[in-house]
């Protein structure tokens, strides 16, 4: 645990405090036998982790093992965000101050959990980014999906939907063979962009 952490703060250091972590607790069978790792842990395994790195962000002595540690650097907690499904990832999400992950074919598959995790949040006053700024009582969301970039009229409606729902941001996933492909997405989806 202890090298997974200094490597997140090492980096978040290097990148100018700009690193966002998305941290998600697997589900393929075969990854945790190859690891020699009891899938029906990974939930105890994670929360685990994300309590260690809460303790390292917020104190310069973090002990593990019967063993204390200096903790340097120790830049400001990078934003986390807890991906799978609800309600387990919400759960984790709202335990551990973070923000929440999703992935989602759609705004409106999406669209009640979000409100969901919202007021969780709220209630437990989940308001702070990593860097400090206040987001009025919630938490941060991306959602990881994808956008019709063959009509740029849709998928700009997608984007404002997914606006419209308090999403911070969206990891669009794009499809390519080659180079030349992945430079055509790419602009398409500049001028999806900057439609709105």
């Amino acid at each position: 645990i202890l090298p997974t952490a200094k490597q997140v703060a090492t980096i978040h250091e290097l990148t100018g405090h700009r690193l966002i972590l998305g941290v998600g607790i697997g589900w393929m069978d075969p990854e945790f036998r190859a690891l020699g790792i009891d899938r029906h842990q990974r939930g105890k395994d994670s929360d685990a982790v994300l309590e260690f790195l809460n303790e390292c962000f917020e104190n310069e002595i973090v002990s593990l093992n019967g063993q204390e540690f200096l903790f340097k650097p120790r830049p400001p907690k990078p934003e986390i965000l807890i991906g799978g499904r609800a309600p387990h990832a919400l759960q984790r999400a709202i335990k551990f101050k973070a923000g929440w992950l999703p992935m989602a074919g759609s705004p409106d598959k999406v669209a009640d959990d979000i409100q969901r995790f919202r007021t969780l949040a709220a209630k437990q006053g989940n308001g702070e980014q990593g860097n400090g700024e206040q987001r009025n009582g919630d938490s941060p969301v991306t959602v990881m999906g994808g956008l019709d970039l063959s009509n740029t009229e849709a998928a700009r409606k997608t984007l404002d939907d997914y606006r419209a729902l308090g999403v911070d941001r969206l990891v669009c996933g794009i499809r390519y063979d080659t180079l030349d492909e992945y430079v055509e997405q790419l602009d398409r989806l500049a001028k999806v962009v900057n439609a709105g």
